[in-house]
C-alpha cells in the first residue's frame, strides 16, 4: 500500500542514520527557532476549550514530543501544553501523564469512564494530589469514584458529573460529597446528568450556571430554591408519566437565560408558570410543557414575571394539541428573536423576526451537544 506523500516523507527522515541523534538545524532552519517562539507555536498548535486536548495521538502535547529530542525537551518544559488532561476509553491500557508537567498552572480535566475500561485508580493517583489547581473538572464515572475526591479546590470554577446510570435504578451506591459544599469557594459553574439531586450536598447559593439533565421537577425546585444569585439555568426534566407539577414557587431574580427541556418521556404541565423571573431574555421551551394552550401559557408566564424577553424558542412540537407557528408570530411580534426547533422542520432555517438583535447568551462550558450519554470527545483519536 502506497503511503502519502507526507507520511512517505517523515519516515524516510526518521529512518536516516542521520537523524537518530535529532535533525540537523542546518538543513531545518526551524530549529533555529528561539526556544520561546518554538514553545508559543507549540501552546497555538493544541485544539481551544471546550474541544479539550488528548494527551496521546493527534493534536497531542505528546505527539510534539515524538519529532525530535529539541523539541521533546521544549515540549516537556512548556506548562501550558500538560494543563488539559482528556482520559476517555481510547486510553484505557496507557499511563496517565504527570500532571507535575503543568507546573503551576490551572487545570482542565475530563475523564470519560463510560465503559468502565478505564484504569481509575491510575488516573486518581494522577490527579487528585494536584485538586488544588482544578480549575474545569468533567467526570462521567461510576459513583463509587467521587468518594475518592477530596481535598481543597480553591480555583474550581466548572464542575460535571454524570453517574453512568439512569436515575430509575436505586441500589447505585450514592458517595458522600460534603466536602463539594466547604472546599470550592469558586464554583459558578455545575453540569450534572443521572444525578440524584437530594443525595448530594452541593454549594448551590453560589452558582450562576446550572445544566440538569434527566432531573424529577421535585428536585429541581429543592435546589433552584437555593440558588439566588443563577443566571443560566438548563433543564431536561424527567418523569415515569405525565404530571402537572403542583410544587412551591420558584423565585430566580438574576436569571436571564431558562432552558426547559422534556425529551421522549411524558411531559410536566404547569411547570413554567411556578417561576418568577423578573430578569429573564432567553426562553427556550419544549412545546410538550406548555399544555393544551401553549401561548396562552407563554403570555401568562410573561405577565406573571414581568420580564423583557429578547429571545424565545419553541422546540419539541406538539402534533395533537400544538399551535399553528403562524399564532406564535402574531401572539409575541415584540420578541426581537423568534425561533422553532421542530422535527418536520429539520431542513428548514429557523425563523428570525426583521428585529432581531444578535444576542449572545453564555450558558457556561459544556454545551448540550457535548453531553451525549456516551461523551466520547472526537479529539482524541490514536496516533
Amino acid at each position: 500500500m502506497m503511503l502519502p506523500d507526507h507520511q512517505r516523507n517523515r519516515n524516510d527522515f526518521f529512518d536516516t542514520e542521520e537523524n537518530l541523534e535529532g535533525p540537523s538545524s542546518s538543513k531545518y532552519p526551524v530549529l533555529t527557532l528561539p526556544n520561546e517562539i518554538v514553545s508559543e507555536i507549540f501552546v497555538r498548535y493544541l485544539p481551544p476549550e471546550p474541544v479539550g486536548t488528548p494527551w496521546v495521538g493527534d493534536l497531542s502535547p505528546t505527539l510534539l514530543g515524538q519529532i525530535c529530542r529539541q523539541w521533546r525537551a521544549i515540549a516537556f518544559a512548556t506548562p501550558q501544553l500538560w494543563s488539559t488532561l482528556v482520559f476517555v476509553y481510547r486510553d484505557a491500557k496507557r499511563i496517565p501523564p504527570d500532571a507535575q508537567r503543568s507546573g503551576g498552572y490551572p487545570l482542565t480535566i475530563f475523564i470519560n469512564d463510560y465503559y468502565g475500561q478505564l484504569n481509575l485508580s491510575g488516573i486518581i493517583s494522577a490527579i487528585v494530589p494536584h485538586c488544588a489547581r482544578w480549575e474545569d473538572v468533567t467526570f462521567v464515572v461510576p459513583a463509587p469514584f467521587i468518594d475518592t475526591v477530596g481535598g481543597a479546590m480553591p480555583m474550581l470554577r466548572s464542575l460535571g458529573l454524570t453517574l453512568p446510570s439512569p436515575p430509575v435504578i436505586t441500589a447505585v451506591p450514592i458517595p458522600s460529597t460534603a466536602f463539594f459544599s466547604t472546599n470550592v469557594p469558586e464554583l459558578r459553574i455545575l453540569h450534572i446528568n443521572y444525578v440524584p439531586l437530594l443525595l448530594f450536598e452541593l454549594p448551590w447559593a453560589q452558582l450562576s450556571s446550572l445544566t440538569m439533565r434527566t432531573v424529577e421537577p421535585e428536585q429541581c425546585c429543592a435546589v433552584l430554591q437555593q440558588m439566588p444569585q443563577l443566571v443560566h439555568c438548563s433543564l431536561t426534566l424527567w418523569t415515569m408519566e405525565l404530571e402537572v407539577y403542583e410544587g412551591s414557587e420558584i423565585k430566580l431574580p438574576c436569571l436571564e437565560s431558562l432552558v426547559l427541556i422534556c425529551y421522549k418521556v411524558p411531559p410536566v404541565l404547569a411547570f413554567l408558570t411556578s417561576f418568577f423571573v423578573p430578569a429573564l431574555r432567553k426562553l427556550e421551551i419544549s412545546e410538550l410543557l406548555l399544555g393544551d394552550s401553549p401561548i396562552a401559557s407563554l403570555e401568562s408566564f410573561i405577565k406573571k414575571s414581568s420580564c423583557k424577553l429578547q429571545e424565545l424558542v419553541i422546540t419539541e412540537r406538539q402534533f395533537l394539541a400544538g399551535a399553528p407557528w403562524e399564532a406564535y408570530e402574531a401572539a409575541f411580534s415584540s420578541i426581537p428573536r423568534l425561533s422553532k426547533v421542530f422535527a418536520e422542520d429539520s431542513d428548514e432555517d429557523d425563523y428570525e423576526s426583521e428585529s432581531g438583535s444578535d444576542l449572545d447568551f453564555e450558558t457556561g462550558s459544556g454545551s448540550e451537544s457535548e453531553w451525549d450519554s456516551e461523551g466520547v470527545s472526537e479529539s482524541s483519536s490514536d496516533y
